[in-house]
């Protein structure tokens, strides 16, 4: 029996762009896991120091991250059990590069990014949650590339993000995934959204 056509339109919100992964499922590419509970999510709030967003925490409610099994590598979004894991991964590799480029640096790893995800199974592509900018009520994700170590491009939010990952997982042409998503393969179409983000200010 056929499996049935992927969407590609994109979802509400972040947790229904979750859900999808799971009403259509791809164990060879990727696994959710079941939600998470309010205690879970209280235990890696303190671990991080920091409140975790709204719209990630909702849908963490719902399945408590996605587990990538193409190649077995990092998480493509964290749970509440590992996202501390994928912050200290991208810390020590930030690190290095930084050691590298001195102040030549693309932007500076600060509390303000929190480490949602990993990409292209390599261990070294990361997704970026800015919790100090807004966008359209939502805070925009980066993606950095530490191979690279020069070129910052991204998702104008979570849903945008969730959605790149569930339609690259699922084979969707690469130049459908440039029309859709075009801050993620331009990095001046990415900035240009970056400077129509609005500062958020936090007490932490």
């Amino acid at each position: 029996m056929a499996s049935p056509k992927r969407p590609v339109d994109l979802p509400a919100n972040a947790t229904a762009a979750l859900l999808r992964f799971a009403q259509y499922p791809k164990p060879t590419h990727y696994r959710v896991r079941p939600a998470a509970t309010e205690a879970a999510l209280l235990a890696c709030e303190e671990k991080l120091r920091s409140p975790l967003p709204m719209e990630l925490r909702t849908a963490l409610l719902v399945h408590d991250g996605i587990r990538e099994t193409y190649v077995n590598s990092l998480d493509l979004l964290a749970g509440t059990k590992t996202l501390g894991k994928l912050r200290r991964d991208a810390r020590e590799q930030w690190t290095e590069l930084a050691s590298e480029l001195e102040e030549d640096v693309p932007f500076r790893f600060t509390r303000r990014y929190l480490v949602l995800g990993a990409t292209n199974g390599t261990g070294h592509d990361f997704a970026l949650l800015d919790t100090r900018r807004e966008l359209d009520g939502t805070h925009p994700v980066l993606r950095f590339d530490f191979d690279d170590g020069e070129e910052v491009t991204g998702f104008r939010s979570l849903t945008h993000y969730l959605h790149w990952v569930f339609l690259h997982a699922n084979d969707v042409p690469f130049e459908k995934l440039k029309k859709l998503f075009p801050e993620r393969y331009s990095e001046a179409a990415f900035k240009k959204m970056m400077k129509g983000a609005e500062k958020v200010e936090r007490d932490d």
